[in-house]
Formats: structure tokens, sequence, C-alpha cells
């Protein structure tokens, strides 16, 4: 049946309707004879229409996470070598060659026709300065060497004692015997010497006194104030030294360690002959047992225990046979020697036992043992009477009062990423049931992501955020998704249970926000490599050495602990060290080896490397 007039005319006014609703429609729909032709639908940006709301605003992208990284080791750069001329600085004199009384500089200078110097500048500064307000001899007396110039060259070529390289100091000695019808060429030999005798003296002293590698440029996580002696005054003044060989000596650090670290440099030099003891892989010996390495693996803590250890226990080794049962006497010795080395007192003979024992050449002890020394002269040259004293390879802290050792604590320190910084600062305060200030990087590396995730992360955990008015704001407050490495905000964890500070904190206020602190992972303790921590120095005995550092008693400590969150001011100056000695002097009279957990010993090599490579341009 055909359809009618009405009916036609109302499909078609459908038809325009709809035809005018798809062209209205926002852009997301299709037009007709898109639908028709079978386009593919294309999205345009959202057109607000008469009498509706406007469309949202599309939500901004977060912003990427953008990791705070730490300090990382830098290609180490060796002071360039600078020229001293003499005739630049000495002006010369008519000469006078056949005199009988001798001659001066400015007539030895015109002789030579210059004497050049190739060394680092602060060494030809102070050559420069020397000669240039006093150009006259200090180490010649009429056509000879003096006695104490002698002295001196004979002291700085033994400057491997030290640890030092003796060819940095060399020098050219004028003739014992010379021919008097030859005043010319006696007079350039001495003038040469007395520059040359200089130039060695004030690098020597520079190398003495702070190192001859500067510690900041090997990575971010030195630092170290540099020392920088009046080098031209130093020489002028050990001219007129009646004994100028202990004048030098005394530039070295005075420390009693530096001294034992030096004579076990001799030690191992001289001995190299010990046949190293093999202890078969695997060895593991417990109480109670009986083993076939068991000798040999007491030979080799025998050989690395100190004096004082090996006297307490001379009779139980003494009468040791290797047939007997791993008991008794045996075991305490064991004990004694594995708390000696840091290690778990267990009486258990593993892998970490043996390697301590036997796990270090004489040539790897010989090498730890020459870059303690150089290290040794980055810190002051008295470390005062009070101090505390962190070695970061040891994981140790101790407490020394009058020079002992009255408190030795085991640490927990900063993992490889994040290693515990090297510098020496003074301990002001210590902080009972403390807060933590929660460090940038800590935020931005490990709380951002669960932040963005449920912005109020830190509410439902007890941290406090606080804006940059310092008002109190909910974590739900910060618009996370825009927050990159700079934080606008700063989060406290409050004292109390659950504080990743513990009960105290041990504060030397520094740039690194590197401190002392309790904590509550204890477990981590019994462990023998305890690096862990985002940096800082974790103690397990924080109340005694608080005690110590006040200069308190445990029940003060105690009865401090007792209040909210308190502080109290240290009375004297005490200096902490924050150091990292893979061989260092233990109390027992012996020396301890420590593995380079940073790799920072490799670094320092590959730094004295390059300083010989520069040095030995200069010839």
């Amino acid at each position: 049946m055909s359809m009618s007039r009405f009916a036609r005319i109302a499909a078609l006014s459908s038809l325009s309707m709809s035809v005018a609703l798809v062209f209205a429609a926002p852009a997301r729909s299709q037009t007709l004879l898109d639908l028709l032709l079978n386009k593919p639908q294309v999205q345009r940006a959202p057109v607000a229409q008469p009498g509706f709301p406007p469309p949202p605003k599309p939500k901004p992208a977060a912003k990427p996470i953008k990791k705070i990284l730490p300090p990382s080791f830098l290609d180490y750069k060796a002071d360039p070598l600078a020229q001293f001329s003499a005739a630049k600085v000495v002006t010369t004199t008519a000469v006078s060659v056949g005199a009988i009384g001798g001659f001066g500089l400015a007539e030895g200078v015109a002789v030579a026709g210059d004497v050049q110097i190739a060394a680092e500048k602060p060494v030809t500064d102070a050559l420069a300065k020397l000669y240039g307000e006093a150009p006259a001899f200090l180490w010649v007396s009429g056509f000879d060497p003096k006695t104490s110039a002698l002295a001196i060259a004979a002291h700085l070529a033994e400057a491997a004692r030290y640890g030092l390289d003796a060819e940095d100091y060399a020098i050219a000695l004028p003739a014992h015997r010379w021919n008097a019808s030859d005043m010319a060429t006696r007079m350039v030999e001495l003038t040469r010497f007395e520059f040359q005798l200089s130039a060695a003296i004030a690098r020597y002293v520079r190398d003495v006194e702070g190192g001859r590698i500067n510690p900041n440029r090997i990575s971010g996580f030195y630092d170290i104030a540099s020392k920088v002696p009046d080098l031209a005054s130093v020489v002028r003044g050990l001219a007129g030294e009646a004994d100028p060989v202990a004048a030098l000596e005394a530039r070295h650090p005075q420390e009693p360690e530096y001294a034992r670290l030096q004579a076990e440099l001799a030690a191992l030099r001289k001995s190299g002959a010990a046949a190293p003891v093999v202890i078969a892989e695997g060895t593991l010996i417990r109480p109670g047992s009986a083993h076939p390495e068991l000798g040999k693996v007491l030979e080799a803590m025998r050989r690395s225990a100190g004096d004082a250890l090996l006297t307490d226990h001379a009779p139980v080794l003494a009468g040791f046979d290797p047939s007997m049962p791993y008991a008794g006497p045996i075991v305490d010795f064991v004990k004694a020697w594995q708390a000696a080395k840091g290690l778990k007192p267990d009486g258990i003979i593993g892998s970490r036992s043996i390697r301590a024992a036997v796990g270090t050449s004489d040539a790897e002890k010989l090498r730890k043992v020459e870059l303690a020394l150089e290290k040794m002269r980055w810190f002051p040259d008295a470390y005062g009477g009070r101090y505390v004293f962190i070695n970061q390879p040891a994981f140790t802290a101790t407490y020394y009062n009058n020079d002992v050792a009255e408190l030795t604590t085991r640490t927990v320190i900063g993992t490889k990423t994040n290693q515990t910084y090297l510098f020496h600062d003074m301990i002001e305060y210590v902080e009972f049931n403390p807060t933590w200030g929660v460090p940038q990087s800590i935020i931005v590396n490990e709380f951002l992501p669960k932040l963005r995730a449920n912005p109020g992360y830190l509410d439902a955990k007890g941290y406090e955020v606080y804006n940059a008015k310092g008002q109190k704001i909910s974590s739900r407050a910060v618009n996370w998704s825009a927050v990159g490495t700079a934080v606008p905000v700063s989060v406290i964890q409050p004292g109390g249970d659950g504080n990743a500070l513990g009960d105290l904190k041990i504060m030397f206020p520094n740039k690194h926000s590197i401190y002392m602190h309790d904590t509550p992972a204890r477990d981590l303790f019994a462990r023998d490599v305890r690096a862990f921590s985002h940096g800082c120095v974790r103690l397990q005995q924080p109340h005694e050495m608080a005690a110590k550092v006040l200069g308190i008693t445990l029940a003060d400590v105690e009865a401090r602990l007792a209040k909210p969150t308190n502080r109290m001011n240290v009375k004297q100056r005490l200096p902490v060290y924050v150091a990292y000695f893979t061989a260092w002097p233990n109390e027992q009279g012996g020396i301890d080896y420590f593995d380079d957990i940073y790799e920072r010993d490799t670094h320092l090599l590959k730094a004295i490397e390059k300083t010989r490579a520069v040095r030995a341009a200069e010839s």
C-alpha cells in the first residue's frame, strides 16, 4: 500500500530533524554523510552549547617523577704543573766568578742563565714569594751545601717510609768534591740545588700536611676542608731550625695511629716472605666438632691477631693439637678474635671469619696501609683527646676520652647507592624522642609514587605535613601530581614509637644531613656487613653513646627519654670524624683490614696514578 501524503511529510520531517541534530551534535558524533559513507569517527574538542554547562577541562598530566640522585665518583683531575723561573724573580748582578769567599744568589742565577722548576702552583708561588722577598741562599754556604740541607735531602729520599713516592722530592745533590779551577760549574750546581731543594721541601710539606690527593675531586661523597700551609714561611723557617728533620717529621699527622700504620708498612715490606695460609674452600667449623682445616684456620687467626689477644690466649694456642675437637678454650679464643675483628662472636668459623683471617694478601695489606696513611693526612693533625671516630668499612663508632677508647659500638651505614659521606664536624646536642625531618630525596624517590596513588598516605602513616608558611596541612591538600624534585612542603615524623630514629639522635649539624641515631631495626646489627641506611649512622648502643657524649649517666639518659621530645647540648668541644679506613689499628695492638665496601680505595688509587703521571712529566 502506498504511503499517504501526510505520512510522507512526517517521514521527511523526521529525517530533516535527524540530519539537523547530527550536524548540531557535539564533535564526538558523526554526520549522516559520514555514517552513509562509513567514515571513521573524528575526535574534536568539545564545544559549549547554548543552555548547557561548559564541558570539563582536560586533567593535566602528572609531572614525571625525576629521582634525586646521590653523588657519584668523578673523573679525578690532578693538579697541573706550573713553571717557576728564577731569572724572573731574582735580579741578576755582575758576577765575580773567581771569588774565594762565596757568591750571592743573584750571581748564581746570572751564571746559571736561569733555573726553572716545574711543580704545582702553590709550590711555584711559594718559591716566587720566598726568593722575591729575600733573594738569598738558604741552603748554601760558601761553595758547599749546608749540613742541614743535606740532612733534609736525605730525609726526603726516604719518603717511602710514609707511603709517599721519593721520586716526587728527588733533587740533584752537588758533588762532594769540586774543581776550584772551574768555579762557574760549581756556582751553577749550587744554584740549581738551592731552588730544587726549596721546591722539594714545599711539595713535601704540602703532601704530608694535606695529602697528595684532593679527596673532594674523587667523589661528591667527600667533604674535607683543604689545608693551605704558608709554604714560603715553612721553607724559610726550616732553614733556621737546629734540627730541620725533626721539624719536617712534626709536619706529619701526630696521632698514634699514624705511627702504627707506618710501622706496619715497614713490617710488611720487610717480611713479605711469610707463605700464605690456604684453607679449603667451603670450610665451616662449628663448636664441638673436629675438622682437618682447624689447625690452618687457627694459624691464620694467630697471624692476624693483636699482641694483647695472643698474650691472653698464649697457653691455649701453645698447647693446641690439630687432632683435638674444636671446643673449650679454643672456641673462646676464636670468639675473642671475632669480636676484635668486628664479626659476630659466635665461635662459628665460616666464610666471613676465614676471609678476615686469610683473605687479605700482604700485597693488598701494603696497599691498604699506604692509602690509610694518605687518608690520615686529610684529617686534622690531632684529633683531640675526646672525640668520636666512625670507621665506615669497620661498621663501628668509637668514643675516645683522653685518647682511650671507652666505647665501641656496631653501626649500620649507608647503602652503596646512598653512601655515608666522608667529613668531620662538631657534635652539638642530643635529641631525645626525636622528630624526623624526612629528607627531600626520600620524599621524591620513595614517598612520591605512593602519594600519587594515595594522597592521604602520609596522614595514614602518622607523618605531619607543613606548607611554606609553617602551617600544618593534610597530605591530601598537596597536588602530588604536580610535584617534581622541588617539594613545596616539609614532612615530619613525630617522636615516639615507630619513629625511624628510635629513642634519640646525636647531632653534628651539616649540609649532608648525616647524624648518629637509634633505630627500631635492631636485627641488622647481627649482620657482619651492615650497609642498609640512607646515609645516616645507626648505633647499636645509642643510649651508651649519648651518655658518653653528654658526660651523663645511663640513668640520666633514661630520665630524658621519659619526657616528650627534648634536647641536651654538649658541654665541651667534641669532634666527630666520619672516616673511611680499610686498614686501621685495633685496641689489641694489631692492624685490622676491611673490605672496600664503597670502592673508594679503587678510585683513590686511580687518583694517585694520575698524580704520578703529571708529576713524572716535570722531568
